[in-house]
């Protein structure tokens, strides 16, 4: 081994506390040896320890010592010998943090952080809405085995979708900062409730169920279901709350699932989880076939056309005879004249009596005697009543 070529040596503890590998490092003998190897660096990670050697108490090298940072990668790579102890050493993808932040229901922002290399660290989360200057301590911690592993913050009604800015700090030491430009697409809803199953009036079997979000328009679902112990039939994706299957044979035991999302007309959102299966089946009734309730309809419709056609044709025929008059048959009102009436045509055109009494010669009055005077008749025998004389 060429010594002329080994320079560095990068000690690390990981997130625990190794005072006595620290303390051992630099050693007299040790600082001795190494300088002997030829080593000119040495950079020493602590952890938690609580001994943290001075730059200056390794004469001959240089002594860099620090506890945590995001990611000793570049140290582990840069280095010409590791030390560490018998646990896992720590590279570049176990030692970087990452923080994932999710709008939930539109109700908060749930926010986790990856813990891989420092699981028992301490972790203090703050995050502030639209501007980086406004950081404010997590309001709610969720805890595993009494450590912080999660946050969740309330859901600001005004500029709920605006940037989103994050920082996590960890064991005093490591801070971690992660940016959204905006949440609009990091929206995961809880999946839909109270699924019920019910036969239809056209003889299908349909599923029912409630979303989580009050806005129907912006909610897209997905259904799945399989018949017995089958393969799972996913449905298209579309806006409803029910989905119908025709066709169904009896005594088939049918389970049914229904996930959401936010579309992307309002969105797009991230899948829910899918919701607790409902199971149904084992059904050996009869299945009546009723009529589809639009022929009620029909029927309904088609009698309301049938009184009105009846009651415009009686007014059409009034209004007809009122227009143009039936004209008489003069074949029949002659018959009744000879038969009907004896051949009276008085009672055959329906004179009245008066006019009858009116048209009779009245014998009782007194007849009145007009004569011309004339040279041999005096005056006074014209003025004498003719008498009537009967034959």
């Amino acid at each position: 081994m060429n010594t002329s070529t080994m320079n560095s040596v990068f000690v690390t503890v990981g997130s625990t506390c190794f005072d006595d590998l620290i303390a051992s490092m630099t050693s007299d003998e040790v600082v001795k040896a190494l300088v002997d190897r030829g080593y000119t660096d040495v950079v020493l990670q602590v952890g938690r320890g609580s001994f943290v050697p001075d730059p200056q108490s390794c004469p001959g090298l240089r002594l860099e010592a620090f506890r945590f940072k995001e990611s000793i990668a570049e140290n582990i790579q840069l280095a010409d010998l590791i030390i560490s102890h018998a646990g896992k050493i720590c590279t570049s993808q176990d030692c970087t943090v990452d923080i994932n932040c999710m709008v939930i229901n539109l109700e908060y922002v749930h926010c986790s952080w990856t813990r891989s290399q420092m699981q028992n660290m301490s972790y203090n989360f703050s995050s502030a809405f639209k501007h980086p200057d406004s950081y404010q301590e997590c309001p709610q911690y969720l805890q595993e085995n009494g450590q912080n592993v999660a946050c969740r913050i309330p859901l600001h009604k005004n500029g709920q979708f605006d940037a989103f800015y994050t920082k996590l700090s960890m064991g005093g030491n490591l801070t971690v900062k992660k940016d959204y430009k905006h949440l609009k697409e990091r929206v995961k809803i809880n999946p839909p409730f109270n699924l019920s199953v019910n036969w239809s009036a056209n003889g299908e079997l349909c599923l029912y169920w409630v979303n989580n979000v009050s806005k129907p328009s912006c909610v897209e679902v997905m259904i799945r279901y399989r018949r017995a112990s089958n393969q799972w039939q996913v449905s298209a994706e579309y806006q409803s709350t029910s989905y119908c299957i025709p066709l169904v044979p009896m005594g088939v035991n049918f389970t049914f699932q229904v996930k959401s999302r936010i579309g992307n007309l309002c969105g797009p959102g991230f899948w829910s989880e899918w919701s607790a299966p409902l199971q149904w089946g084992n059904y050996t009734g009869s299945i009546s076939a009723p009529v589809p309730q639009s022929w009620w309809y029909l029927w309904l419709l088609g009698v309301i056309v049938l009184i009105a056609l009846a009651v415009l044709l009686c007014y059409i025929e009034r209004v007809k005879v009122l227009i143009l008059p039936v004209v008489p048959d003069p074949s029949k009102n002659l018959q009744d004249l000879f038969y009907k009436h004896n051949g009276n045509v008085e009672s055959w055109v329906h004179v009245s009596r008066e006019l009858q009494e009116a048209f009779h010669t009245d014998y009782a009055e007194s007849p009145c005697v007009v004569c011309e005077p004339s040279p041999t008749l005096k005056s006074k025998e014209c003025e004498k009543p003719v008498q009537q004389h009967s034959a």
